[in-house]
């Protein structure tokens, strides 16, 4: 739920901050966020890839467009990429699950 909210809560920081972009491509990075998250819910493991890389490309274009908010997005940035690994684990696990293959519990921690 929290890699969700960060990933919603990116295109809402630049409508906020001062940032270049206006508001119709804000718009549109939020409906590209929009489209791949129900892959996500439906734990596609490609779309978990995606959107992380999607989400680093706009960290880095935010560190492009405004240097002082570095910190703050590599912060945000090392947050998606280890919840991404870990989302990543738990949907190959749950493809193994729904196909008869024994459970491993050291995934879920």
């Amino acid at each position: 739920m929290f890699y969700v909210v960060t990933l919603l809560l990116s295109p809402l920081i630049l409508l906020l901050g001062d940032y270049e972009y206006s508001r119709a491509e804000i718009l549109f990075g939020l409906g590209i966020y929009a489209v791949f998250l129900p892959f996500l819910f439906l734990n596609h493991r490609w779309a978990i890839i995606v959107l992380c890389l999607l989400y680093l490309f706009d960290k880095i274009a935010m560190i492009i467009q405004n240097p002082i908010a570095a910190i703050s997005s590599i912060l945000f940035g090392a947050l998606v990429v280890s919840w991404s690994y870990k989302t990543f684990k738990v949907a190959t696990e749950l493809k193994r699950i729904n196909s008869g293959e024994a459970v491993n519990p050291d995934v879920f921690d």
